[in-house]
């Protein structure tokens, strides 16, 4: 069994790997640790058995630490030049940090400071599944989310590997690998351009595969592997009743049920892939809201994005002396629209009197209710930068809530608004879920991110 996938994003690629950590060979290892940098269990002791007591002493002379906080020491006797260690334990800080707060603070902090050093690999554990007690579940979401925001933000080469380690026998290569899955569901919405690495297949074979067919071929291998698991934990649980171990029949009708439900995902999502049809190159419509005068130079830079992408932009830059049109009409063009595109900054807008909200939130809530793809830009700070006055709390909360709920990309300049790559995601969304509903008018609408 192969216990490695890796993927190309844009320029950089991202391995997945069921190993050993302190094996791998590349210029940074992160460990996890506590805010005094103890190193005495889980990932954090395995890099000192194996680096040596300096690593220690380096990383005792920056306690204490913050929770989300990277430490950079020697790499001792590892292979690595340095070790970066990721503290998410702190229980002075316990109430203040969340998971996700945490691990997107690690996350960017490993990243940037990598660019700075110059330096090209970095191997991160399953950050904070040990002695931190973070579920998998979630390190994989937040994970994910983080590296794909920095890789659609950066030209660089760089190599990130996610060594993932069972600590407790309960999981196999397969459960994680199958699990960490939606770190390429998450890239792939994320507008980067990807591709999954399969040496067993030749160039020419790879050109007439399409990503549709690709990803079938993935999911069924996978089931395949996952039903002979299945299989062998039956086998072993019939042993195990034979002679009353009830520490190992404990143990194996937990497998069975994390297998079961990885099964039951695999076969939900190859059922979803089934009913869709090839994607098509055909014209589709952005809605572009945001207020007006201070965002006119930002919308210039996206509406020329937009028609780049082949996609015809639906704007008030458009309607000309109709420019003031009443609410009903502009929900309807939300509504005729294939994606919605929201730009955000520190102004909440002109506020409708019926509704007692913006034009900008009207257009982001209609978006919502009709099931769009929503791709949003909001200013760096802006949540910061808000003035006080009339509608700053109102707007101060819509922000609140839009980064709480969808996939976000920051700017602070035009420039960097006009490059991100994100159209092309939201694009690819919206043709899967017109071929999706057109083949099953059934199936139940899934937010971002939603794999095509």
């Amino acid at each position: 069994m192969n216990d490695e996938k890796a993927y190309q994003f844009g320029k950089s690629r991202l391995i997945i790997k069921f190993g050993d950590l302190t094996s791998a060979v590349t210029d940074v290892i992160v460990s996890s640790d506590d805010a005094y940098l103890s190193m005495g269990g889980g990932v954090s002791a395995s890099i000192l058995r194996a680096g040596g007591d300096v690593i220690a002493r380096d990383a005792r002379k920056n306690v204490p630490c913050q929770m989300g906080d990277v430490v950079v020491t020697s790499a001792g006797k590892l292979e690595a030049k340095y070790v970066f260690h990721a503290i998410t334990i702190d229980w002075s800080q316990k109430d203040e940090f969340t998971v996700e707060k945490s691990i997107n603070s690690i996350i960017k902090k490993s990243l940037n400071v990598l660019s700075v050093l110059g330096l090209k690999s970095i191997a991160f554990p399953a950050i904070g599944t040990g002695a931190a007690r973070y579920s998998l579940e979630d390190v994989a979401h937040f994970m994910s989310m983080a590296i794909s925001e920095f890789l659609s933000n950066s030209d660089e080469e760089l190599e990130i590997y996610i060594y993932l380690m069972d600590r407790y026998g309960r999981r196999t290569a397969i459960d994680y690998i199958v699990f960490f899955e939606q770190f390429y569901r998450r890239m792939f919405t994320s507008g980067v351009d990807i591709a999954e690495e399969n040496p067993a297949e030749t160039e020419d074979h790879a050109k007439q595969c399409d990503m549709k067919s690709m990803r079938l071929n993935h999911l069924n291998s996978y089931l395949i592997k996952l039903e002979e698991q299945r299989m062998n934990f039956e086998m072993k649980l019939i042993e195990a009743i034979e002679k009353n171990d009830n520490e190992q029949i404990k143990t194996l009708h937990y497998q069975l049920d994390e297998n079961n439900k990885i099964r039951y995902s695999c076969m939900r999502e190859i059922k979803e892939v089934e009913c869709t049809d090839a994607l098509n190159s055909s014209f589709k419509s952005v809605f572009l809201s945001s207020t007006f005068e201070d965002m006119k130079e930002y919308r210039k830079a996206i509406i020329d994005r937009i028609i780049k992408r082949r996609m015809v932009p639906i704007c008030m830059e458009n309607w000309g002396a109709n420019a003031n049109k009443v609410t009903s009409v502009i929900t309807d063009e939300v509504k005729k629209a294939d994606i919605y595109l929201g730009i955000f900054g520190t102004r909440y807008g002109y506020v409708d009197e019926n509704t007692n909200m913006s034009m900008t939130e009207i257009e982001y809530r209609e978006a919502l209710a009709s099931n769009k793809p929503i791709l949003v830009y909001i200013a760096k700070n802006a949540k910061d930068d808000i003035t006080t006055g009339d509608n700053s709390q109102k707007m101060l909360e819509l922000l609140t809530e839009i980064e709480k709920e969808r996939i976000v990309y920051y700017f602070n300049s035009i420039d960097q608004l006009g490059e991100q790559p994100a159209l092309l995601a939201a694009h690819r969304t919206a043709l899967h879920l017109r071929q999706r509903n057109k083949a099953c008018p059934t199936a139940s609408y899934l937010p971002q991110p939603v794999l095509c």
